[in-house]
């Protein structure tokens, strides 16, 4: 692979006002949102809700169990950069590189996260347009495998998901938590239904090769240089994509168990599934902030009552430290090794 020529700059001042524009955009909506859900900002401050009754070994087992999706997810790029043609790079540095790169995420735009990538995997032998692709294809799975686990909250959502009884550590356990006998078969039904859809459309390598040069032009990348999938190479990709999210959900259920909240697993991991995918497709917003708290505030809504917005807060928090002390020591390793 040949890495694609990058295009040229935009102007600092027209960027600055693009950032900022994104910011105002992802703020007014994220506010219209909550409020829409009736929540207030005295709900947005109020954290100690979150605390219901919380012990500390769940927490941590969280917090392990959290680490290692995020390493499972950077070994899935280093594999996927393997099956593109390039060297793999190892667990470590996979690890080490993408969780580097996702500083991007944080900054409005998608595109900063693989620029960021794009320049750490060359000083690795990896070339810029293989890190590249690897990140679109491993991130477009991600989606995919988010969609089939969020379908039960995307589709039950307030209606679905009966209440449990306002937000202490009692909530969601008893008769009528969860969601109802004819709102999960029908959530189960479209589950498998997608899901099967998912895996017979990424077997056909027509299909499957028109999505990756797809995934090429929206990165700006020569979509000559897109992989051309067998008929395997879809569903392999989609089951691995979907045991990620299984250890990332894992990881949530742990969370919530430890500040004391008893959600039924289905509807703490499919609505952190949810959440992720509807911040992931608000570009605007970086790394979905904003819109995947209030997200994931009303989908839980009815399992936490008037803690929901709390805890979908210090789950960003938490996520977000877990991620971003350990890629600000990856990304200072870097930036040593390269000046050295």
């Amino acid at each position: 692979m040949t890495d694609a020529p990058g295009d040229a700059p935009a102007r600092p001042g027209r960027r600055t006002l693009g950032i900022v524009l994104q910011l105002l955009l992802t703020a007014v909506v994220t506010v219209l949102v909550f409020r829409a859900l009736g929540g207030t900002l005295e709900d947005a401050m109020a954290l100690d809700r979150a605390f219901a009754s919380p012990t500390v070994l769940p927490l941590l087992l969280a917090s392990l169990v959290l680490f290692g999706g995020y390493a499972l997810a950077a070994r899935l790029w280093g594999w996927m950069v393997a099956e593109l043609g390039d060297p793999d790079p190892g667990a470590r540095v996979s690890v080490q590189l993408l969780l580097a790169a996702n500083l991007g995420r944080y900054i409005p735009g998608k595109i900063w996260q693989l620029a960021g990538l794009a320049v750490l995997a060359r000083r690795r032998g990896i070339s810029a347009t293989g890190a590249t692709a690897a990140s679109l294809l491993v991130q477009g799975f991600a989606l995919a495998a988010t969609a089939v686990w969020g379908i039960p909250a995307l589709l039950g959502g307030r209606e679905g998901f009966a209440p449990g009884g306002g937000g202490g550590a009692a909530v969601g356990t008893g008769a009528g938590a969860g969601l109802g006998a004819g709102a999960g078969a029908t959530a189960g039904a479209w589950t498998l239904g997608i899901l099967l859809l998912l895996v017979a459309i990424s077997s056909i390598p027509a299909i499957s090769g028109a999505g990756t040069r797809l995934l090429f032009r929206i990165a700006r990348r020569n979509p000559d240089e897109a992989p051309r999938p067998g008929p395997a190479f879809g569903p392999r990709w989609l089951l691995l994509s979907l045991a990620v999210w299984g250890v990332y959900g894992a990881a949530f259920l742990l969370f919530l168990h430890g500040l004391g909240f008893q959600v039924p697993p289905l509807e703490a991991v499919s609505a952190f599934a949810a959440a992720y995918l509807v911040g992931n497709l608000f570009i605007a917003a970086p790394a979905g902030v904003g819109i995947r708290e209030v997200a994931l505030a009303g989908l839980l809504l009815p399992q936490l009552g008037a803690a929901a917005m709390a805890v979908a807060i210090l789950a960003r928090l938490w996520m977000t430290a877990l991620e971003v002390i350990p890629a600000g020591i990856f990304a200072w390793i870097e930036l040593r090794g390269a000046t050295a």
